[in-house]
């Protein structure tokens, strides 16, 4: 049986929680890479988008607002990583986090 790391994709789900558990199950106490992706710049999208479809007053989603959700999208991801590390962690695998954007 190899001994390198095992890569675990994670996005917070039931589905996910699970499948970090029973890697956890199958290979504790390898080293474990937790990867959460999330689609980097998405939030500028909705700059472009008629404003009548979301609802919202025309102008008030600019490059500011999509730079500053972007961000939060982003911290968002870091902390599902660091939660599904943290799952990894508990059922005996020495986890890391990794958040891409894609």
């Amino acid at each position: 049986m190899s001994t390198g790391p095992i890569i675990i994709g994670f996005d917070g789900s039931p589905a996910s929680q699970r499948a970090v558990r029973e890697a956890a199950i199958m290979f504790a106490p390898r080293q474990a890479l937790v990867v959460v992706v999330w689609e980097a710049g998405r939030a500028f999208d909705l700059t472009t988008l008629p404003s009548r479809a979301l609802d919202v007053p025309v102008g008030s989603i600019n490059f500011r607002t999509a730079v500053e959700l972007d961000q939060t999208m982003h911290e968002d991801a870091q902390q599902l990583a660091r939660c599904g590390a943290q799952l990894a962690t508990n059922g005996g695998l020495a986890a890391e986090v990794s958040c891409r954007g894609r």
